[in-house]
C-alpha cells in the first residue's frame, strides 16, 4: 500500500498470488537438489555447442553449470566435484 491508501501500483500481484496459492502445491525443490538438461544433438550439429547443462537449487534460485563440447574429461571430473558427486 502506498501513503494514500491504494494498492501500490509497482507492487507484483500476479507474483503474490502465484506465491501464496500455487506454490504450496507445487512445493518448493530440496536444498541441492539437481536438473539435468542434455543438448547432445544441437552441441554435434553446432560442433562447439553447449553439451550439458546441471542446474543446482541453493535456496534461493538455480545455479547453472554447463559443459560444453571443448571441455575435456578433466572438466567434467571438475564439476562433479563442485556439484559434490563421488567418483
Amino acid at each position: 500500500m502506498n501513503v494514500i491508501g491504494k494498492p501500490d501500483v509497482w507492487g507484483m500481484p500476479l507474483q503474490d498470488w502465484f506465491n501464496n496459492n500455487l506454490v504450496p502445491l507445487v512445493g518448493t525443490p530440496e536444498l541441492g537438489e539437481l536438473r539435468v538438461k542434455w543438448y547432445t544433438i544441437q552441441a554435434h550439429a553446432e560442433q562447439d555447442g553447449e553439451l550439458v547443462t546441471v542446474e543446482r537449487w541453493n535456496g534461493i534460485e538455480w545455479e547453472q553449470h554447463g559443459l560444453d563440447a571443448h571441455m575435456t574429461v578433466e572438466d567434467l571430473d571438475n564439476l562433479n566435484q563442485e556439484l559434490g558427486g563421488e567418483l
